[in-house]
C-alpha cells in the first residue's frame, strides 16, 4: 500500500512538471495573428462608411474659412482702395427684440469714380447752368464779350478793343478737356492777378459745328463765376474776324498803382 501511494504521488508530480513545461513553452512563443481576407476587408469598409459620427452639443463649432480669413480679406480690400464691407447695425426694440436691417451692398470698384475739387466745381457749374437753361433762357451768369464792365473808363476800353493794350501773358487751351481747361484757366487768371498782370490773351479755338467748340462756348460762363468775375474788368475778342481767342483786362489789386 505504501509503495502504491508513492507511485501515485510520483505520477502527479510528473504531470505537474509536464504542465509547467508546456505553459513555459506557450509563454515563450509569439502569438500569430490571422490576416483579414479580401471579402472581410470589403465588408469592414462598407460598414465603416455607413457609420455616422455622434454630434456633441458641448463641442464648439469651427468657424468657416471665409470668417477665419476675414481680417486678411479686409486688409487686401483696404490696401486696394476699395470701400470696406458695410457694417449692419441692429437696433434694439423697446420690448427687447431685434429689428433686422437689410445689408447695404458695397459699390463695385468700377463705380467708385472720385472727382477732384476742381472737377467737382466744373460739374456743379455745368449742372446749374443746365437747370437755368431749362427754367429760363437768361445768360446773366456769363461775362459778355465785347461789352465793358462797370468801373472801366472809356479810354481803357478803346485801347483794349483796338489792340493797343499790351498782352503780357497768353494761355492756349487747345486740345484740353473741359475740366482740365477750367482748372488751367482758373490757375492762370489767379496767378496773373496776384502778380499784377493787366492784360492776358486766352485761346480756345473755333471748334466744329454751328455753335463752335465747347471751350469757346463755356469760357464766358467760366469767367462769370463769382471767384473769377471779381478779377475781370473787360473781355473782348482779339480780332473781329477771329472769335477763337479773347483778351481779358484784369482788375488791379487794391492799393496797387502802376
Amino acid at each position: 500500500m505504501r509503495q502504491e501511494g508513492r507511485t501515485t504521488h510520483h505520477s502527479h508530480q510528473t504531470d505537474a512538471a509536464a504542465g509547467l513545461a508546456e505553459n513555459s513553452e506557450v509563454k515563450g512563443t509569439a502569438v500569430r495573428r490571422r490576416t483579414m481576407r479580401e471579402e472581410e476587408r470589403e465588408l469592414w469598409a462598407r460598414f465603416a462608411r455607413s457609420v455616422k459620427p455622434l454630434v456633441r452639443s458641448d463641442v464648439p463649432k469651427v468657424p468657416p474659412k471665409e470668417t477665419a480669413h476675414a481680417p486678411q480679406k479686409e486688409a487686401i480690400r483696404r490696401n486696394a482702395g476699395y470701400p470696406a464691407e458695410p457694417v449692419v447695425r441692429i437696433r434694439q426694440k423697446p420690448d427687447g427684440g431685434d429689428t433686422p436691417r437689410t445689408p447695404i451692398r458695397p459699390l463695385s470698384p468700377g463705380a467708385m469714380t472720385f472727382l477732384t475739387v476742381g472737377e467737382l466745381a466744373v460739374a456743379t457749374h455745368l449742372r446749374n447752368r443746365a437747370i437755368k437753361r431749362k427754367n429760363c433762357s437768361t445768360s446773366a451768369d456769363a461775362v459778355h464779350i465785347g461789352k465793358p464792365q462797370p468801373g472801366l473808363d472809356t479810354g481803357s476800353w478803346k485801347r483794349l478793343t483796338r489792340g493797343q493794350t499790351q498782352v503780357e501773358r497768353r494761355l492756349d487751351l487747345h486740345g484740353m478737356t473741359a475740366q482740365a481747361a477750367f482748372l488751367r484757366l482758373r490757375e492762370f487768371l489767379v496767378t496773373a492777378h496776384r502778380e499784377d498782370v493787366r492784360c492776358v490773351e486766352i485761346v480756345t479755338g473755333l471748334g466744329s459745328g454751328a455753335e463752335g467748340g465747347i471751350l469757346r462756348r463755356e469760357l464766358p460762363f467760366w469767367l462769370g463765376r463769382d471767384d473769377l468775375r471779381r478779377l475781370v474788368l473787360a473781355v473782348t475778342h482779339a480780332h473781329d474776324a477771329n472769335h477763337g481767342a479773347v483778351r481779358v483786362l484784369l482788375r488791379r489789386r487794391s492799393g496797387v498803382r502802376r
